[in-house]
């Protein structure tokens, strides 16, 4: 990611994220590059939609693994591109109600 991670990574600090959620984002931004293999200022949001279906149906993350793997796309096109219109296309999954037995 370059000069995007960079950005990135000074706009987390500035915004005060803790550390630990600092190096998700970034691991998952890397990922969500890696899987396009092109900038992810390039990206449309079909591209985005792609990685939020290879997230569930080839890699069956969890919705905990989804929700921080979406943040991250949400933050960078949000603070980093500064496309804040482009979150109403990232959506995040609906959780699960888990049913609790007494």
């Amino acid at each position: 990611m370059g000069q995007l991670q960079d950005r990135m990574i000074q706009k987390l600090k500035v915004l005060g994220y803790s550390k630990n959620t600092q190096k998700l984002y970034i691991d998952q931004m890397r990922r969500f590059v890696a899987f396009h293999n092109i900038s992810p200022d390039k990206l449309s949001r079909e591209d985005i939609y792609a990685w939020q279906v290879h997230l569930v149906e080839e890699l069956k993350v969890g919705y905990s693994t989804f929700k921080i793997a979406i943040s991250a796309v949400r933050f960078f096109y949000n603070k980093v591109l500064d496309r804040h219109w482009f979150i109403k296309y990232i959506p995040y999954q609906k959780k699960e109600l888990v049913s609790l037995r007494y």
